[in-house]
């Protein structure tokens, strides 16, 4: 399943490029979304799970053109819902966003949301400095408290060690 989705996010994230500082080489958009599959891969999430097929498409409504209907052919109605979650529609308030996912209860989403902003604040590290990357995390406490809400397993507990290790590190930074 997340096969499908993989290409049709290479297909559609071609040509868009992270931010970079000048004088930086661009990199391909699509390394983020394949960050997220692996970062769910590295806290044990089964690779055939839908959560890592929601981690290739989690961006695809956002930022490209791509409709529902081609998320439900590359991959099935499970996926293609937990995308749609993900998505924030461009006059979505971040903190209605944000609590709109952690009140889903949607595990899968929630670990993608989790690896994505895990990720995304790595990224506001190397760009801004740690000080800039300090409060991305926190405008998003509420996701890190639904994981640790939900019916706990090993994955689940990497997701949120992860977050604090994160937020640890920034502190001390």
């Amino acid at each position: 399943m997340h096969e499908a989705m993989k290409k049709l996010a290479e297909s559609r994230h071609e040509g868009q490029f992270r931010k970079a500082r000048p004088g930086e080489t661009l990199v391909p958009y699509i390394r983020h979304p394949e960050t997220v599959a692996q970062t769910l891969l590295a806290w044990g999430e089964p690779e055939e799970s839908p959560a890592v097929a929601m981690a290739w498409g989690h961006d695809l409504l956002e930022d490209t053109e791509t409709t529902f209907d081609e998320l439900v052919t590359a991959s099935d109605e499970t996926v293609a819902a937990g995308i749609l979650l993900l998505t924030r529609k461009k006059r979505t308030a971040r903190r209605r966003y944000l609590d709109r996912i952690a009140r889903s209860g949607n595990r899968e989403a929630l670990l993608v949301k989790t690896a994505d902003r895990i990720g995304n604040a790595r990224d506001f590290i190397h760009l801004a400095g740690p000080l800039r990357a300090f409060g991305y995390p926190h405008e998003a406490d509420c996701i890190l408290a639904a994981v640790e809400n939900l019916p706990q397993d090993a994955v689940l507990r990497r997701a949120a060690a992860a977050w604090r290790e994160l937020d640890a590190f920034l502190s001390r930074a």
